[in-house]
């Protein structure tokens, strides 16, 4: 190469550049923006340890919400401080998912009913039959729900009336569900076919994105999806045109902590948000929760 170094002001920081953007075999480093260097994740140090491994709600006052699921299916766990764990409920049939409206009342689903507790603690139940696994509730109170076994999605009312809001052949096993609160939208997830499904409130129902793993409980936060792929051992955040723009973890399975492209997750499948977006909280198969840093 030959190099008129009449120009060498302008040649030289030209040659800088493309050494720091080439290996030492001449290859470029690739840098994507799916870098998990920003992500850090940890696992809750709880007292006691918490067996978990459904659903995930933060609540306004930083409470974590966390379904028992079949590692303890009569449970509902209440996470203060990141580290106290109270058993608010013990009176589930496998709980299997969770919300909470705008008035601060939780919402669960499990096998056999919809449980309300509300704000200052008082529990009922709002539906006794089955009315699906995840949940979600709107802007206005009313709640959504999807069940693996079926390819309806129901609408619930605050009063506890149910009616079938949508039936869509899209609905393969819908597993996850979470809402876009500033677009008035929910987002469905299938553990059979990994695909990521919007609903609107005319009742429309479209593909976002194919991800092929088994999709379990969603999040909503920054503007993003966040998604457990069961199978991959994986997160992903997914972005409201269909990009997957962060995936966190090795891939592996295993329960290591540290930054996102070396931790690895053994079938995370609960996911909850913080209310300031900065933290998601996992659960698993083997139980115990895990911190992402975002």
């Amino acid at each position: 190469m030959n190099i008129n170094f009449k120009n060498k002001f302008i040649v030289l920081p030209a040659i800088i550049f493309l050494i720091t953007t080439v290996s030492f075999v001449g290859f470029r480093i690739p840098v994507s923006e799916k870098t998990n260097k920003e992500v850090m994740i940890s696992t809750l140090k709880t007292e006691p340890i918490i067996e978990a491994n459904e659903d995930i709600i933060v609540d306004r006052n930083g409470n974590i919400y966390v379904c028992g699921g079949w590692r303890s299916p009569k449970s509902l766990f209440k996470i203060e401080d990141e580290n106290v764990v109270v058993e608010v409920s013990q009176e589930m049939n496998t709980a299997l998912s969770i919300t909470e409206d705008e008035k601060g009342n939780l919402y669960i689903t499990d096998k056999e009913k919809l449980v309300k507790i509300t704000s200052n603690g008082k529990s009922s139940i709002l539906v006794n039959e089955r009315v699906g696994g995840g949940i979600i509730s709107d802007k206005i109170g009313d709640l959504y729900t999807v069940d693996f076994d079926t390819q309806i999605m129901k609408k619930i009312s605050p009063n506890g009336t149910v009616e079938n809001f949508v039936t869509s052949k899209l609905f393969n096993g819908p597993t996850g569900i979470t809402y876009n609160k500033s677009r008035d939208e929910i987002y469905v997830g299938n553990w059979n076919d990994g695909k990521i499904l919007l609903v609107k409130k005319d009742r429309s129902v479209s593909e976002i994105i194919d991800i092929s793993g088994e999709i379990g409980r969603m999040a909503f936060g920054n503007n993003k999806i966040y998604v457990t792929s069961n199978s991959e051992h994986l997160i992903y955040e997914i972005s409201l045109t269909g990009d997957i723009t962060k995936t966190i973890g090795m891939g592996g399975k295993g329960e290591i902590d540290g930054s996102g492209s070396i931790a690895t997750f053994s079938n995370p499948n609960g996911i909850g948000i913080s209310y300031d977006a900065k933290v998601l909280y996992i659960s698993s198969r083997t139980g115990g929760i895990r911190k992402i840093s975002l």
